[in-house]
């Protein structure tokens, strides 16, 4: 249940959703997935029957993504540049309750 509620917080990485580093190993990448769908698959987990197939489907999305060199190349892509948006964005607040 610890895992599902993880994988349902809203800002979760695909990283974060495998419990992987951004150099990880497509190997390792898959190695998680399987672990983790094995511990989220709605089918034991009939009590959260919804929120399992929505943490499993976010495992799915994760693994479609990073096992794709040229789909986790953009991923990446994506999260440096969120990363920047979001230093801008502390920089400029931090600036503004300095004056």
């Amino acid at each position: 249940a610890a895992t599902i509620s993880r994988l349902l917080e809203p800002d979760i990485t695909h990283y974060e959703a495998l419990d992987l580093s951004t150099s990880a190993s497509p190997s390792a990448v898959s190695k998680a997935f399987r672990a983790l769908a094995v511990e989220t698959h709605p089918d034991k987990n009939r009590a959260l029957q919804h929120p399992a197939e929505q943490a499993f489907q976010r495992l799915a999305d994760a693994h479609s993504v990073l096992k794709d060199p040229e789909a986790r190349t953009k991923y990446d892509a994506g999260l440096h540049a969120e990363c920047e948006r979001r230093a801008q964005r502390r920089e400029v607040r931090h600036n503004e309750e300095w004056w």
